[in-house]
């Protein structure tokens, strides 16, 4: 199983951040996209930057990586993109931790929110391992 981890392009630190603090905890990341997005900042690039091509496959990229994850960590900062996999993911049934203010209506199906980053990661981390359990069987 693994966790997702939206958050605006901006805060791709942050989201870094929160991915490797997963990791520690067991659990991985099912895309890693603020990699790609730092090793474009450094280059000079911006999200504005991204050919259709480019922001296309970046969309499915984003959006395959939330349907593998077990759990989403949004956030929650404003961005829409970030609040389309929170969406994404609770159209499938993945549980969604914010990191946050939710937003006052999209936020309402959320099963945790956080002030602190760490308390969202181990959140995270423990429903991660109830899927797992459940995907192994003793659960």
């Amino acid at each position: 199983m693994s966790a997702y981890v939206a958050a605006p392009s901006e805060q791709w630190s942050l989201a870094a951040h929160v991915i490797t603090a997963l990791r520690v905890r067991g659990v991985e990341c099912s895309y890693n996209w603020p990699r790609q997005v730092r090793a474009d900042r450094e280059a000079g690039r911006t999200d504005a930057d991204l050919t259709p091509d480019q922001a296309t496959k970046i969309d499915a990229a984003c959006v395959a990586g939330v349907r593998r994850s077990s759990v989403l960590v949004w956030i929650s900062d404003g961005s829409i993109g970030a609040a389309v996999e929170a969406g994404v993911a609770r159209g499938l049934g993945i549980p969604v931790v914010i990191v946050g203010t939710p937003h006052p209506i999209f936020g309402r199906g959320a099963v945790a929110v956080f002030d602190s980053v760490d308390d969202a990661v181990i959140e995270a981390a423990r429903i991660d391992r109830i899927a797992r359990a459940r995907v192994e069987g003793w659960g």
